[in-house]
């Protein structure tokens, strides 16, 4: 069985943690174990036991904090953790410190642009974006194209599928015009999502 340790040192629950939660639970309990180590206070660590995963605190004040590396290096021993997966800049930092410390790989997931620092991205072993996009942005700052891999987002076909019948009940619904384009966004209204590019595509 593999034992892996996810790292997210984000207070607030929007997407990432989301999707993060959705991989954790969605992983096969036969081949895999896995740990979600979050943030102090933060909505992980406070709703643990709603959540249906396994979720341990971990201060995560700042890149170098030496109560989270002790933390997170108890956690890779206790559980005989295999591999660490970082999402954010704090909880990077602190999982590849304390994964170097154990020997063992860790993995930096990346889905904004977002970025200070190449440093912590090179030192990883592995860097994984959910598009070509992402990939030539970290590419242009200085991250290791090498350990760079595209895992393009995942869509359950059986949520969300093409009905004829839906489609001409929101138009009729909302009095849009068959030929018009229409643009459905449901995330933060920011550049950093892309949706600029969205709105200028069409």
């Amino acid at each position: 069985m593999i034992r892996i340790l996810f790292l997210e040192s984000s207070k607030n629950f929007g997407g990432q943690e989301m999707r993060m939660l959705d991989l954790v639970k969605s992983l096969d309990k036969e081949r895999f174990k896995a740990i979600i180590g979050a943030q102090v206070k933060s909505f992980l660590s406070k709703n643990k036991a709603q959540l249906g995963v396994k979720i341990e605190p971990v201060s995560m004040r700042n890149a170098l904090d030496i109560k989270g590396i002790i933390k997170i290096v108890r956690l890779i021993l206790r559980h005989n953790i295999h591999l660490v997966v970082a999402y954010s800049g704090k909880d990077g930092w602190l999982g590849l410190i304390a994964a170097r410390l154990c020997g063992i790989k860790i993995v930096r997931m990346k889905n904004l642009e977002l970025f200070k620092h190449k440093t912590s991205y090179n030192l990883s072993d592995l860097v994984i974006v959910p598009s070509e996009y992402i990939k030539h942005f970290l590419v242009h700052r200085g991250v290791n194209e090498e350990k760079i891999r595209i895992v393009y987002p995942g869509i359950d076909s059986a949520i969300f599928r093409f009905r004829q019948e839906d489609r001409s009940r929101i138009r009729q619904q909302y009095d849009i015009l068959d030929d018009e384009i229409l643009l459905i966004y449901s995330k933060l209204k920011s550049q950093l999502l892309g949706i600029n590019y969205r709105v200028g595509f069409c």
